[in-house]
């Protein structure tokens, strides 16, 4: 409990309130499970290659050179046929965003028209992401009316 010191020097106890009523909702964890089955190890390595599609619409080389690098090899024993196809077009892609970012600086792969990175931006975060040059080499690649 909080204490604080009222005008004449006595301490009062303030009394703790809830501002809505909690209801704890116990469940069983078989009910639980039934309800939200835990994903597969297949179905967790589908989803990892599923965001190498993230990292090359939104033209983030750093992002697909970590993924490709320390996220899938982690996976490859669940890994189907059809996704390493999906890992090999994400490896054919950042070989050419890289070509792009050796030739217009780091960054400039980025598509700043990209909802996510829109969103950063208009929220006020994307400089903690992206540095400055390379949010300007994006810009300046792009004014060029490049697209990757």
């Amino acid at each position: 409990m909080d204490t604080f010191s009222s005008t004449n020097h006595q301490t009062l106890k303030r009394q703790p309130r809830l501002k809505s009523p909690i209801v704890l909702r116990q469940i069983e964890d078989h009910a639980f499970n039934a309800a939200y089955p835990p994903l597969s190890k297949r179905e967790i390595a589908e989803a990892r290659v599923g965001l190498l599609s993230y990292g090359i619409s939104v033209g983030d080389v750093r992002f697909l050179l970590n993924w490709l690098k320390d996220e899938i090899p982690r996976h490859e024993h669940h890994l189907s046929e059809k996704d390493g196809i999906k890992i090999l077009e994400a490896q054919l892609t950042l070989a050419k965003l890289i070509q792009i970012e050796n030739r217009h600086g780091p960054g400039a792969a980025l598509n700043l028209e990209h909802p996510y990175i829109r969103a950063m931006a208009s929220q006020g975060v994307l400089e903690s992401r992206y540095s400055n040059e390379e949010i300007e080499n994006a810009r300046r690649y792009r004014s060029l009316g490049a697209t990757p």
